[in-house]
């Protein structure tokens, strides 16, 4: 019988144990579930269920990154609730927020890392509606700026322009409509108003009242007060610098007031007028208002009006017709009708007046006597004034009409 190696039967009662005690091993229950793993040497800490950052700009530890950049988070929040993110560094006391957010990218400008070849320090902190947290902190090198030529090599552009032309138009007693142009570089325009009372503009975004906040490039503001001034300033906002424009566009307008006419001159119904009078004038209240002057003309008919003089694009205020025929406007004892139309495109409005002259009708030299020479004007011009000194309506002038001028001088 052969001799059997030591060493190979005790082998082959431990293996045999082995197998036996592994055939009655049984798991825990209890599963390892990792909350985030980081290969970089920056802080974080974590909460089970809390957002994840799934990515972020600057990566940790790194350098050569240019002054001022954009830091980068992506958050990913495995409950689907709502998060507030806080941005912090050591560098200043900067501190920034975004406030209700979702599963996205959020950016801030790293506005405090304006020196070359500096580390820094950044730290989000992530808080969800549920109670769950995430801290993370990061940090990165800034480029080393040859500072003969740093200017060139820097292209950050910190905000977007404001919106250009901004304009507030006057539509009606109740409306102004505002239009705008997007700068190329915003994404979204912020308009705020302030009214009458305060005689100035927004100055910020936090003063006076909000209107819009958008991507369109017009708004109208309605329910308006009549008559009232208003004062608009429009930002641009760029999401990605989350920053406002630096500078502001501005415009005002007044809304229309009640059309009105008033305050003719010569008075209505007045008697005693000069022949002809200095002017005629009439106060007319609106805004973008067009103004018609008609007069009585008395060389034709007397029921026919011609127009005698018309403004457009009028305010309130003053109009005056400075200039009158001397044809028509000169005869004594008669009576001169005239009226006034103004309509700001929507609505129309119209008065009529009438005064009277002193002296007689017949006096055409003014002197305040008819006698021969006014017979002699009367009959060199006779095709002129035959609707005035047709005394018998014939539709001529002849003898027997001056006769009835001499007879009632």
């Amino acid at each position: 019988m052969k001799k059997i190696n030591f060493f190979f039967v005790l082998f082959f009662l431990l293996f045999a144990l082995f197998i036996t005690g592994k055939s009655d091993f049984t798991p825990a229950d209890d599963t390892f579930t990792p909350y985030q793993t980081l290969t970089f040497s920056g802080k974080i800490d974590v909460q089970a269920d809390s957002p994840i950052i799934d990515d972020y700009y600057p990566a940790n530890d790194s350098s050569n990154i240019e002054m001022f950049p954009l830091l980068n988070i992506t958050i990913d929040e495995p409950q689907n609730d709502n998060f507030n993110i806080t941005w912090t560094t050591n560098a200043t006391s900067w501190t920034v927020y975004n406030s209700s957010c979702v599963d996205g990218s959020y950016t801030q400008r790293a506005v405090w890392a304006n020196q070359s070849n500096t580390k820094y320090w950044w730290t989000v902190s992530i808080n969800d509606t549920g109670g769950d947290w995430t801290n993370a902190t990061y940090h990165f090198t800034t480029a080393t700026y040859s500072w003969t030529n740093w200017s060139t090599t820097w292209t950050f552009n910190y905000s977007a322009s404001a919106p250009s032309n901004f304009k507030a138009s006057t539509y009606n007693k109740t409306v102004i409509n505002l239009t705008w142009t997007t700068d190329a570089t915003a994404d979204t325009n912020v308009l705020l108003v302030n009214e009458s009372g305060w005689n100035t503009y927004p100055s910020t975004v936090s003063n006076g009242t909000e209107l819009y906040n958008g991507t369109l490039e017009a708004y109208d503001h309605t329910g308006l007060s009549k008559g009232t001034t208003y004062y608009y300033s429009i930002w641009s906002y760029n999401i990605t610098e989350n920053g406002y424009s630096l500078q502001k566009a501005t415009a005002s307008n007044t809304t229309d007031t009640d059309l009105g006419i008033q305050g003719p001159y010569p008075a209505n119904e007045s008697t005693g007028n000069d022949r002809p009078p200095t002017n005629i004038s009439i106060g007319v209240n609106g805004s973008n208002i067009d103004v018609y002057i008609y007069y009585n003309n008395h060389t034709l008919r007397p029921d026919e009006f011609r127009e005698l003089q018309n403004w457009t694009s009028q305010t309130t205020g003053r109009l005056e017709v400075s200039t009158l025929w001397e044809n028509e406007f000169i005869w004594g004892g008669t009576r001169y009708n005239w009226s006034v139309n103004i309509t700001n495109g929507v609505s129309w409005l119209n008065e009529s007046f009438w005064y009277e002259t002193k002296g007689s009708r017949y006096d055409i030299d003014n002197d305040d006597t008819v006698f021969v020479g006014d017979l002699n004007a009367v009959w060199a011009n006779r095709a002129t004034y035959d609707n005035l000194y047709d005394a018998d309506d014939d539709g001529t002038i002849f003898v027997g009409d001056l006769n009835t001028v001499w007879a009632n001088r």
